[in-house]
């Protein structure tokens, strides 16, 4: 009930790995049924697999209207050398109350013993949203997974007053994150959408880009390598000092021409 899962064969020889791959420039809901939009996956949990150097980019994805999930996300991803970017999840939708809402979640999925943690994953310039005052994590890596980056993630989880929401939560080892939405500013400060309202997601790809006046239109940092591209195809002019998925209109230039 996933719509996109990249399953892995079981591991004999590193022909049967998953490798170099690109889930790309889609646009999902995963509707009354589904829990989450993408994943990597093993054939089943009690397999070794292997997912490697692999990039899931420039994603709109919506978590359906699930009503009885205990938790939803919008990315899960494991494996070694994978990089999460430029995507925008909104987690408004699911209308179990209690679900516990998650962006990316960082996480070993299987049970057999030589599988490896997720080691060496980058998630960056990802945009995270919700309206339901539930638990709500933009970014989540799970105990195990060891290097993994999390950097200049922008969260608002407008409306969602519940304590503990927040843009990260780390149970990894290793993990380096910076310059991704403070506690403070996923829960209470408005990153200026150009389409958004209060309770409500931005309903097309341009309303998700920020403000000049945003907090999020400054206070990143360079990545590695540089996105130089956000979701909606727009060249960075600014060394990527944003935050989230879409460059804000006074940093981006589309198709040569300054950003609307």
């Amino acid at each position: 009930r996933t719509p996109i899962t990249f399953r892995s064969q079981p591991h004999v020889a590193d022909t049967d790995d998953s490798e170099f791959y690109i889930i790309s420039d889609n646009l999902c809901d995963s509707g009354v049924f589904g829990t989450s939009c993408i994943q990597t996956d093993q054939s089943q949990s009690s397999t070794w697999a292997i997912h490697r150097d692999y990039i899931i980019e420039r994603n709109w994805l919506r978590i359906g209207a699930t009503t009885g999930a205990t938790t939803v996300k919008c990315i899960t991803v494991q494996g070694l050398r994978g990089t999460i970017r430029n995507n925008i999840c909104d987690l408004s939708s699911p209308t179990n109350a209690s679900a516990t809402r998650r962006g990316v979640e960082v996480d070993n999925q299987g049970t057999h013993a030589s599988q490896a943690e997720p080691d060496d994953i980058d998630i960056y310039y990802n945009t995270f949203f919700s309206s339901f005052a539930a638990t709500t994590i933009g970014v989540i890596v799970t105990a195990g997974p060891t290097d993994t980056r999390v950097k200049n993630n922008l969260c608002w989880f407008d409306n969602a007053t519940n304590s503990t929401n927040v843009c990260l939560t780390d149970n990894g080892s290793g993990t380096d994150p910076a310059n991704n939405s403070t506690t403070a500013e996923a829960r209470e400060t408005d990153p200026l959408f150009d389409g958004s309202i209060a309770g409500a997601a931005p309903t097309t790809w341009t309303e998700w880009r920020v403000g000049t006046g945003s907090y999020a239109a400054t206070g990143g940092t360079a990545t590695f390598p540089p996105s130089k591209v956000d979701a909606n195809q727009c060249s960075d002019t600014t060394a990527n000092v944003y935050r989230g998925a879409m460059i804000p209109r006074v940093n981006a230039r589309c198709r040569g021409v300054a950003g609307p």
